[in-house]
Order: C-alpha cells, then structure tokens, then sequence
C-alpha cells in the first residue's frame, strides 16, 4: 500500500502535465444534476488565474458533426472521458473558495478524496511581453466536508504548502511531526502515508 501511495503521488505532484483539464474533444458520457446522462464527446476547459469574461462551459456534441451544447458547472453532476494516455476518468465538481469548480478526481484513500486540475497563470515578463504556464492545484476533501481544502495551490510557493498540509491533517500528531520541514512538495507524500494510519 505505501509503495501504491508513494508511486500515486509521485506521478501527482511531479508532472506538471498529467492533470490538465483535456483541451481536445474526447468520448465521454455527460451526467448532468437533472439526471440525464449524454454520451458522445466532451470538451472541458482549461481553468485560468486570469480574468475572464464569460463562463467556463463544459462542451458536449453527440458526434463531430453534431451541433455543440455547452454546460454550466451548476448543471453538471459529473463527466467520464475516455483519455489517450489515462484510460477513463472521472471529473466532479466540487466547492472551492465557496464556489463550484470541475475537479479530476484522482484516488480515494479511506475518507479522504484527492482532486487536481492544471491552472493556467499568465505572467507579465520585465520587457512587457506577457506568457502563459501550467500549474497543477491539489485539493483534498473528507466524507462529511462541504468544501474541499487546497493542498498545493498553482500560485503558492513552499510555506503556504506545509501550512496547509500542517492544518488539514492536525487531527494526527504523527502528520505534523512527519510534514516538520516540509522542503518540497514531494513530501504530500509523507503526510498522505501517515495520514492512513490515523484512520
């Protein structure tokens, strides 16, 4: 079991690519919170820490020549998409920061469900020329949450990770003695593992 969690989160933490929000239509089935189902294929957004104008819509159309619905996360219970690289995977919306956000839902370990999804941040560079790069966001959420908490943030440096691994798992001793220093973000890990114990 440890040799499963670390080799999970390795492959979480370390690419910076594996969780991205697919830009490209896939076959997948639509579950939507009336309790329709529509299968055929699907497009999910790209999150960005930038502003925006209009909402990110989850795309849906029966076939490549069919015309294109788009869905707002209120409407969405969950998709399936069948990935190239991953197989089928599943995204949910969850609540974060007190509003609804699609999430890939990576594994569960007892109570505890980890979610990701790759935001993209633009940067202004010193000539004005501005870019933009891909960050995974780590979230992590309990049986009986009603918000999930942010583990690893696109934005955030080290400290803000080993504050947040420190006060979601203050209910075990042993996580907070494990996450003392926390030097990189590979030690998730160490926390995650210890965290099975305090089940």
């Amino acid at each position: 079991m440890v040799l499963r969690l670390t080799s999970l989160f390795a492959l979480l933490v370390l690419s910076l690519q594996s969780y991205s929000q697919e830009a490209e239509w896939l076959s997948g089935e639509l579950h939507l919170v009336n309790g329709s189902v529509k299968k055929g294929q699907v497009k999910i957004p790209q999150p960005t820490k930038s502003i925006r104008i209009g909402a990110n819509k989850v795309a849906f159309r029966a076939n490549k020549d069919a015309k294109t619905t788009r869905f707002k996360d209120h409407e969405i219970a969950f998709v399936y998409l069948t990935s190239r690289t991953d197989g089928t995977v599943k995204y949910v919306n969850i609540i974060v920061d007190k509003k609804l956000a699609l999430f890939r839902e990576v594994e569960t370990i007892g109570d505890l469900t980890i979610y990701a999804r790759s935001m993209q941040v633009n940067h202004a560079s010193t000539v004005g020329v501005w870019f933009s790069s891909n960050f995974n966001e780590i979230y992590v959420q309990r049986e009986g949450e009603k918000q999930a908490s942010e583990l690893v943030s696109a934005t955030r440096g080290l400290n803000y990770f080993r504050k947040n691994v420190n006060a979601y798992f203050s209910n075990c001793n042993s996580v907070v003695m494990a996450s003392e220093p926390i030097e990189k973000k590979e030690d998730v890990l160490s926390a995650l593992q210890y965290y099975k114990n305090c089940i």
